[in-house]
């Protein structure tokens, strides 16, 4: 039985990661908000992001969400050793994940490429600058599901 760790994002990505679950039976699954490292983890923990799915309300939601449905809460994946990993965004890899197998799962929406994505497309500034129009950027997974042929054509230029 292989570990699966979630994770999770706002409340529409938190409920995506849970119906992804329930098609993977077989499998002890766990759940975490969306987290980062270091001056990320510095800012979000001390209500620097919380207009981001890193805090504030969205990481409430997500932790209320997880709570009443009875899931197995790993904060920050801390607490076992995963052999797949499934998120809702790459515009920030922790460290603890980097060197597991990820599937990164598109939600369905993607800001427009501008200046900030060539700036971190060409200059390697961090992709959460130029928010989800970097999504996919991170080449950290195995494998990238995307909401649609369209979006199929946007991503696997």
């Amino acid at each position: 039985m292989n570990k699966i760790l979630f994770i999770c994002g706002s409340l529409n990505r938190t409920t995506m990661m849970h119906k992804i679950s329930m098609h993977l039976s077989g499998h002890k699954h766990f759940f975490t908000p969306y987290y980062g490292d270091n001056i990320v983890n510095f800012l979000a923990e001390n209500s620097y992001l919380d207009f981001t799915i890193l805090g504030g309300k969205f990481k409430q939601d997500t932790l209320k969400y997880l709570t009443a449905n009875n899931l197995n809460i790993d904060y920050k994946g801390l607490n076992n050793d995963y052999d797949l990993i499934i998120t809702c965004s790459d515009l920030i890899v922790p460290r603890n994940i980097l060197h597991k197998k990820i599937i990164l799962v598109q939600e369905g929406m993607t800001d427009p490429e501008n200046f900030l994505f060539y700036a971190v497309k060409y200059l390697k500034f961090p992709r959460f600058i130029a928010s989800t129009s970097t999504t996919g950027l991170s080449d950290c997974y195995e494998k990238f599901c995307v909401a649609s042929e369209g979006y199929k054509s946007i991503f696997y230029k």
